[in-house]
């Protein structure tokens, strides 16, 4: 099993207006990341030289910068509509936000690979690039789609919630979150699912239809792909 597990359940609806004011909405959490990930890139840096010398990544500094990949993930899940509710400013691991991240902190690094994982990564890279063209095709059809109905198929979601799956282990393993070699998917096993806790309740605003607010509780079983 990969040490990166996200879990990402398909809301049932998605708030019109929201959708439409989304790129308004999203400037706060750009402007944050931007200057929270000034101390993370030097807390990267050092990191990277310890681990060559050492081939340990320092616990402290490895959950500084696991809260704000956690954190970045959670935006960039927002952004791409897999999620109806507003991300937090933070990245703890128990706030209790829809879109979960767990990682599992390696015990033991390979140096050879850290001192080489840009050149490791450039299969990668290649195969990104076109994916993510796929993806930004998918992603305006579902724009359109979640406008009219109110909801994304789940086709649809299932597509883009591999690509974000999938994009997601590609930045922990750049960024040293994990050793592994992340796979050319984004598909994660049942098990996966519940290695986190089995229940999460998220609070979920109105959609913007006359529909009044909801809390909804969300479990795990099913929602990933073998």
């Amino acid at each position: 099993m990969y040490p990166v597990i996200l879990t990402v359940p398909h809301a049932e609806r998605v708030s019109r207006w929201r959708l439409l004011l989304r790129p308004i909405m999203l400037i706060p959490h750009f402007f944050w990341l931007a200057m929270y990930g000034i101390p993370v890139g030097v807390a990267l840096f050092v990191s990277f030289w310890v681990i060559i010398f050492t081939g340990v990544f320092p616990r402290g500094m490895y959950e500084f910068v696991s809260k704000y990949y956690r954190y970045y993930m959670r935006v960039i899940a927002y952004s791409y509509f897999l999620t109806d509710v507003y991300p937090p400013f933070n990245g703890d691991e128990t706030e209790p936000y829809s879109v979960r991240v767990h990682l599992d902190y390696p015990e033991k690094y390979s140096r050879l690979s850290v001192f080489f994982r840009s050149i490791l990564c450039f299969p990668h890279f290649f195969f990104y690039f076109f994916y993510f063209i796929a993806f930004e095709v998918v992603m305006v059809i579902a724009f359109w789609i979640a406008l009219i109905l109110g909801r994304l198929p789940d086709s649809i979601f299932q597509f883009m919630k591999r690509f974000f799956i999938y994009y997601a282990r590609l930045e922990a393993y750049i960024m040293l979150l994990s050793d592994e070699y992340p796979p050319f998917h984004g598909l994660q096993p049942l098990v996966a699912e519940r290695a986190n806790p089995d229940r999460i309740t998220v609070a979920i605003e109105s959609t913007g239809d006359g529909n009044a607010p909801t809390t909804e509780e969300r479990g795990r079983e099913g929602e990933d792909e073998e």
